[in-house]
């Protein structure tokens, strides 16, 4: 379970309290809920952070590209100047604004899809209703399980890492002190459930035992009926390699075998990205872990580049390759001034049952006239 911040724990409470009153208030139709004209798919977890939502959103838009359906990206762009804005911003490819004005994940799934259209807005009623006016077929909800005010079709929620606690210790799980920023007893209402597994971490092998067993208790007292539980579907997240920037082809992670690494991330769970690349055998001089979407400013690459040289002087090596994640390398090695040493990892996120995942979405996506 991950460390918890001590001097929050008596703030965890109230804000438990807050998101149960919220949600009840749209149970009782004193908060209106909106539907859209065309379906909306949601990608969310109970949990702030790390939890992998970015890789999914790029696997369902592989899924809908190869499907001729035309999607429209909500999200709110945290990070970016636009998330502050009540107009929605819709844009797409290949003409990409900058993360410091739509956020880094919207950018990365732009790079990725240019083909998509994609909406910045605070608003999900709002930002929606521009993504229908535009033409979209669907509208796939980015970190989207808490946007109560706008109708899902299919709720994709995420598994946390570790079960969740109860009594006081699961009180305490709660922002500010902890990671959970929403009710366990949520998951029952989820179209699926994914547990997101790797091939670096072998720890969560008996996963969905484990969740089944807590699903099964949660839903006792909830006195939800067993046959309503959602499916829990697995998936993986692998390295595809090392993006070669100058020919935008994959190198494999072989070729860095003899070179001088350092690894340099502003994500959620840093030690993670760490685990990841010293499975695959490779051994950096160091790793400078920062802030869950840390900026990248001028200011901040002078400060890692004191970083590096330190390293280099400490090891008596030169530095050969900077290794990033995708999501911090649209804000740092993307623009013509960055160091030619930064490599960005490519990941990918697998479904291991992809036949009975495809045939939920269809079956989903029929009822709604989208074959």
């Amino acid at each position: 379970m991950s460390s918890r911040r001590t001097w929050a724990i008596p703030l965890a409470g109230p804000y438990a309290l807050g998101v149960y009153l919220w949600e009840k208030a749209y149970q009782k139709g004193i908060f209106q809920t909106e539907k859209l004209p065309v379906p909306v798919v949601s990608v969310g977890s109970i949990t702030v952070g790390g939890a992998g939502k970015t890789p999914l959103v790029l696997s369902l838009l592989d899924y809908f590209q190869k499907s001729n359906i035309r999607v429209g990206v909500l999200s709110r762009g945290y990070g970016g100047r636009r998330s502050l804005r009540k107009v929605p911003y819709v844009f797409h490819g290949p003409e990409i604004p900058s993360p410091d004005e739509v956020g880094d994940e919207p950018v990365l799934m732009c790079l990725k899809h240019p083909e998509a259209l994609y909406c910045i807005s605070p608003d999900r009623r709002e930002g929606g209703k521009a993504l229908v006016a535009a033409g979209v077929d669907l509208v796939l909800l980015d970190d989207g399980f808490q946007s109560l005010e706008l109708f899902q079709d299919l709720k994709i929620v995420i598994l946390p890492p570790d079960l969740p606690e109860e009594g006081w210790r699961g009180m305490q799980a709660f922002l500010p002190a902890g990671e959970f920023r929403d009710l366990p007893s949520r998951l029952l209402e989820a179209d699926i459930l994914v547990d997101v597994g790797n091939e670096w971490d072998r720890s969560n092998v008996n996963a969905p035992d484990r969740w089944h067993a807590f699903l099964s208790n949660l839903a006792l007292r909830q006195k939800t009926p067993r046959t309503s539980f959602p499916p829990l579907l697995k998936t993986s997240v692998r390295m595809n390699g090392i993006s070669d920037v100058s020919s935008e082809g994959i190198l494999p992670i072989q070729s860095l075998s003899e070179k001088n690494l350092a690894v340099v991330s502003g994500i959620a769970r840093p030690e993670r990205f760490l685990k990841m690349i010293e499975f695959y055998g490779l051994k950096p001089l160091g790793h400078l872990a920062l802030p869950d979407h840390f900026r990248f400013s001028s200011r901040d690459r002078a400060r890692i580049d004191v970083w590096i040289k330190k390293l280099e002087q400490s090891f008596h090596k030169r530095v050969d390759t900077i290794l990033v994640t995708e999501k911090d390398w649209v804000k740092w090695g993307r623009d013509g001034n960055a160091d030619p040493r930064i490599h960005p990892i490519s990941i990918r996120t697998e479904w291991l049952e992809e036949e009975k995942w495809i045939r939920i979405l269809q079956s989903r996506l029929k009822l709604q006239g989208i074959s």
